[in-house]
């Protein structure tokens, strides 16, 4: 491995502000630019609006003159997918598909399913959709009722995760029937859907003409075109020892940008131990190694999910061998490891800049 330290790091404290702003969209809900407004005659039409699905809030703003049909028809698309993926919704394809209630599932869920094998495969196991028995044996499905469960209890969910345990058989009519071989298995593309969700989101932006939006999907940041002043979007990348605060920008344009990071979602159990929502397929446990966050930039937003948790359930070194030697996929990263540092891409290294004092490495 080669890495370059970067010993003059960019500080730059007056423009940190424009990278929060950029993250801040106004859930208005309405058109701007109307009578009264300040904006120049002939400026692009601004629409913004935050809608729930996934169980995350999520901002939609875009500028043009079709913004506010863009939006609106994004947002609905957003309720839809959720409402077709999501794992504790019964009523969805993935939750008869786990309940055993229906085994046959659309074209669009059977994309994202052979998209999350594909990408299974590619990551040595490292994303894996039938890690669900275990995800929910510690709780982070059931609405807060965190537990650790048993070195036997664990193990023997561990019998039922794999991706070899379930097969997919095409029909003629855009569906497809899904047959598991062990009766416990289940399926979860929760760390797909929501950029899955993105892409499409992208797409309907592109129908409508939209040259220049901005979304944010909790850790799924959208970036379409440029800012209307032509500049690109600087998006700042969350500090994962204070939240609060990010500790390095990237500036961008048309591209996905997504953050997994152990400091999301967790619990503090009685022994002491902090466990994170992010599981190793391997070890049926919360990943607990040298990363504290793992961001990818790159044109697909549900390779770039993926991704981000696949490399962090990899680790440090392992996830930069992954860079450095995967053809099938173009990507950029950074990744924060438990000291502080910063490894970043060298494709994106000069649109880089550290808002902080954490030592920044570049990976050639």
């Amino acid at each position: 491995m080669k890495y370059i330290l970067r010993n003059k790091l960019r500080l730059i404290p007056m423009a940190l502000t424009a990278f929060l702003l950029t993250l801040s969209l106004t859930a208005c809900g309405n058109a701007s630019g109307g009578a009264g407004s300040a904006e120049p005659e002939g400026a692009a039409e601004e629409y913004s609006k935050t809608v729930y699905a996934m169980d995350i809030p999520i901002d939609l703003k875009a500028w043009g003159k079709q913004a506010r049909e863009a939006v609106e028809e994004a947002g609905q698309e957003l309720q839809r997918i959720d409402s077709l993926l999501s794992v504790t919704n019964a009523e969805s394809q993935i939750g008869q598909l786990n309940a055993r209630t229906g085994s046959t599932i659309s074209g669009e869920t059977l994309d994202v399913v052979q998209d999350s094998v594909r990408l299974s495969e590619l990551t040595g196991g490292a994303f894996n959709i039938t890690i669900y028995p275990v995800v929910r044996a510690w709780g982070f499905t059931t609405g807060g009722e965190y537990r650790v469960p048993s070195d036997a209890e664990i193990t023997e969910l561990l019998t039922h995760v794999g991706m070899d345990k379930f097969t997919l058989s095409e029909s003629g009519n855009d569906s497809a029937e899904v047959v598991f071989s062990d009766e416990k298995t289940m399926l979860d593309t929760g760390a797909i859907t929501k950029g899955y969700a993105s892409d499409r989101v992208y797409e309907i932006f592109d129908s409508h003409g939209i040259d220049s939006a901005l979304c944010s999907l909790g850790g799924n940041i959208i970036t379409k075109g440029k800012k209307t002043d032509g500049s690109q979007w600087r998006v700042g990348i969350t500090d994962p020892f204070n939240p609060d605060d990010y500790c390095i920008a990237v500036a961008v344009e048309d591209k996905f940008l997504v953050t997994s990071g152990g400091y999301e979602r967790y619990f503090n159990a009685d022994d002491g131990i902090r466990y994170i929502h992010i599981m190793d397929p391997e070890t049926g446990r919360p990943v607990d190694n040298d990363l504290e966050s793992v961001t990818i930039i790159s044109d697909h937003g549900a390779e770039a999910d993926a991704l981000s948790t696949a490399l962090f359930v990899k680790g440090r070194d392992a996830a930069i061998d992954f860079w450095k030697n995967c053809t099938e996929l173009e990507f950029d990263m950074i990744l924060i490891d438990d000291d502080g540092t910063m490894y970043v891409t060298e494709g994106i290294a000069d649109s880089s800049t550290a808002t902080g004092n954490y030592p920044v490495k570049i990976i050639h």
